[in-house]
């Protein structure tokens, strides 16, 4: 194992960035089928509470071995405006994954790396070129392709997986900022704590006992939150954005599989078409900035 690590460690940083992104894509493909599984039974903001209860208490040993000092900050306002955009958004979340194909909330959720490139050169200075805007309206054409107004009724449930993707980009483009100068395990720890915090009043407001047939499912929602947080953090950590974020795209492949196998749901030709217009913008979009770094 110690070998494996320093092999890993000894990577560059956009292939460890990368291999970090499809890690997480992998994790949050089967955290969305327990979601999904769990909505059935557990309310919504419940779920959110015990997610961030779990995460936090998977985070504690981190927190034992670093004490009190690791989670010295001075980014109090910058954490605040990410847990409350991020709770919002998981609320949404949640009602569009327990309300839509598997296959669909995925892909409308990929419109997330193009929120977050607006967002980045509106707050983190990040140079947005005219081929980028250009490149991200064509990537949100693909959000249209997925939902096809007047074709079809947009629901209150793409719109809630919309708007989940705009708040979970505010989320991205905090953390990319904190992590700057920020240690990665207590920017997650913050997360999890902080989800933990604003979910009580709430979850207790709507507290059902969880029957003890779902507890195996709230015990893999927990165990896979932590480490799929974890995998987005590191990946942010070790390469720019414009690098990494493409490989979130792998969800919907391992969500498809997923979804058919569990849940006999197989993706249909607008989704995977949708899809792929929203890929092709993002990685557009990326490999230019990556030219562009290369050429400064």
């Amino acid at each position: 194992m110690p070998g494996i690590f320093l092999a890993f460690q000894n990577l560059s940083g956009a292939v460890r960035g990368a291999l970090w992104m499809s890690a997480s894509a992998l994790l949050y493909a089967g955290i969305y089928f327990v979601i999904r599984r769990l909505t059935d039974t557990v309310p919504i903001m419940e779920m959110v509470f015990l997610r961030g209860l779990m995460g936090m208490l998977l985070s504690m040993p981190w927190l034992m071995r670093a004490g009190v000092a690791g989670l010295k900050t001075t980014k109090y306002k910058l954490y605040g405006l990410r847990i409350g955009f991020v709770y919002i958004g998981q609320l949404a979340w949640f009602y569009g994954l327990a309300n839509l194909p598997l296959s669909d909330a995925t892909a409308l959720m990929f419109t997330l790396p193009l929120f977050s490139i607006v967002l980045a050169g509106l707050t983190l200075g990040e140079k947005v070129g005219s081929h980028q805007w250009i490149a991200t309206a064509f990537g949100f054409a693909g959000a249209l392709i997925i939902i096809r107004p007047g074709m079809i009724e947009f629901s209150l449930a793409s719109a809630a997986t919309l708007f989940t993707a705009f708040t979970y980009a505010v989320g991205q483009v905090t953390t990319k900022a904190l992590v700057r100068t920020e240690n990665s395990n207590a920017v997650v720890f913050y997360m999890f704590a902080s989800m933990t915090a604003v979910a009580l009043v709430p979850a207790l407001y709507v507290w059902e006992t969880p029957a003890w047939s779902d507890w195996p499912w709230l015990l893999a929602f927990g165990l896979l939150s932590a480490p799929a947080q974890q995998c987005v953090t590191r990946s942010f950590a070790a390469a720019p954005a414009n690098i990494v974020v493409p490989f979130n795209f792998l969800k919907l492949p391992f969500v498809a599989i997923i979804a058919l196998i569990a849940l006999s749901e197989f993706p249909d030709p607008w989704t995977w078409a949708g899809a792929v217009v929203i890929f092709a913008s993002t990685y557009y979009i990326g490999r230019r900035a990556a030219r562009a770094a290369r050429s400064t």
